[in-house]
């Protein structure tokens, strides 16, 4: 670099981080900026590494690669902000004019926007939508409807390519804190060069927090990519499929010893053990709530489908975890009993 000229590309290696978000991404650009980085004279080449952007394998991930007005069927790659999401502040203006639509974290979105949202009176009817859509390789957002004037939000819809979005939000933060690319946005998947320079860094959060809220918010994203790190981590090659990687989970997990933390899944009664099927889920303010809601398998080879909640109340806010579930075991082992 010369007189704050990067002649070259600037690379963001990515190293199949979950948690990365705008805050990760405005610290790269402020490193870069007091790094006296002023304009790069190459491409953004985002590196997807360890396993770049994966094929869809479900419904809705699939789906997703064309339109998606949710956040949660995006496609999954190993660099991705906010969970592979478009971040959208919706805020409403003045009366009867068009709502300002913004990126959460960059003053103006690197994707266009068709369509206004228009700004109605405090307490009319809230209309408005949001979906994302793909033409020609490219994200669009179109949007419609009415926002009041006291409900401004923010909202995510699914990138149809989580590593091309973060290219993109990363470029329009570099340029709005003065920092120039000259060269597009590129997406490729590898070892970075050996001539590589490191001039910014984040860490992730710790793997423990990382499924702290992935259990928390029974957060779909998390636990894929976390499990195709495992996968690559463990067979030493980038992983092709979330299906051959959760088998990869699967035979991790058979070997490793049990732990604590999940205890209460593996004991009880045989039919316990060999014929209920479920997910958990939880919260812990402002009351605790433990949910499991699943299948069993009748003793006639029949299923029975079961949900069962646990709260906290006046006298007890913060039910123990291992209490709820010991208290839903015993109501689906009688289930199992008489049938």
């Amino acid at each position: 670099m010369t007189d704050g000229v990067l002649d070259g590309d600037l690379i963001l290696q990515g190293d199949g981080d979950p948690s990365l978000d705008d805050h990760s991404l405005w610290s790269l650009a402020a490193q870069l900026k007091g790094a006296g980085v002023t304009t790069v004279r190459g491409r953004l080449v985002v590196n997807a590494a360890p396993f770049g952007v994966m094929k869809c394998e479900t419904s809705d991930r699939c789906k997703a690669l064309e339109r998606s007005d949710t956040a949660y069927n995006a496609p999954l790659s190993s660099v991705g902000v906010d969970f592979g999401n478009w971040c959208v502040s919706v805020r409403p203006t003045t009366l009867a004019q068009a709502a300002s639509v913004q990126g959460c974290g960059v003053r103006s979105l690197p994707v266009p926007v068709d369509g206004t949202i228009k700004t109605v009176t405090v307490g009319s009817r809230q209309t408005f939508w949001v979906e994302r859509i793909t033409r020609a390789g490219g994200d669009r957002l179109r949007v419609g409807g009415d926002i009041p004037m006291d409900r401004g939000q923010e909202l995510y819809r699914a990138m149809s390519d989580p590593a091309n979005g973060v290219g993109l939000l990363m470029a329009r933060m570099l340029a709005e804190i003065g920092i120039k690319v000259e060269g597009p946005v590129v997406v490729r998947a590898g070892a970075a060069p050996d001539a590589a320079v490191e001039l910014a860094h984040i860490e992730g959060l710790s793997l423990r927090e990382q499924l702290g809220r992935m259990l928390r918010f029974s957060n779909n994203y998390i636990a894929d990519v976390l499990t195709l790190n495992l996968a690559a981590a463990l067979k030493k090659e980038a992983p092709t499929e979330l299906s051959s990687a959760s088998g990869i989970l699967s035979d991790f997990i058979s070997r490793s010893q049990r732990t604590a933390k999940f205890q209460f899944l593996r004991t009880g009664t045989p039919a316990w053990l060999d014929r209920v099927a479920l997910k958990t889920g939880t919260m812990d303010t402002p009351h605790s709530v433990c949910g499991i809601a699943g299948y069993l398998r009748k003793k006639d080879g029949g299923w029975m489908a079961f949900a069962v909640i646990v709260n906290g109340g006046p006298t007890m806010k913060h039910v123990p975890l291992f209490r709820a579930m010991a208290a839903a075991r015993g109501d689906v082992e009688e289930i199992l009993e008489r049938h």
